[in-house]
């Protein structure tokens, strides 16, 4: 099962926003680059490397965009993931971690 935390959503809207105020291209290739990494979680959500800046004992990876300063923050747990944040690489790391149930 896949799912994406709402705040995560409300993130990659805003970064869309901000890159279709410059240029519709640059909205659609910012698109076109969460999907590719949503895939990637997908296909293989275990090959992206593990956070660094996530609480101990959650099974935690990023997935950098290739060519946006974005991750994605993803929790693998049981046959699940969860996207936790669409995060910008100069934001403040960890701030999404209350994302996490306890």
């Amino acid at each position: 099962m896949h799912s994406v935390h709402p705040a995560a959503e409300d993130e990659a809207s805003e970064a869309a926003l901000y890159y279709e105020a410059i240029s519709s291209h640059l909205a659609d290739a910012f698109a076109d680059e969460y999907d590719a990494a949503v895939a990637r979680v997908l296909a293989s959500p275990r090959m992206n490397s593990p956070t660094e800046d996530g609480p101990e004992g959650y099974e935690l990876r990023d997935v950098l965009f290739r060519r946006f300063p974005y991750r994605l923050v993803v929790w693998l747990y049981e046959d699940s993931t969860r996207i936790l944040a669409v995060a910008h690489l100069s934001r403040k790391p960890g701030y999404w971690k209350h994302r996490i149930p306890s």
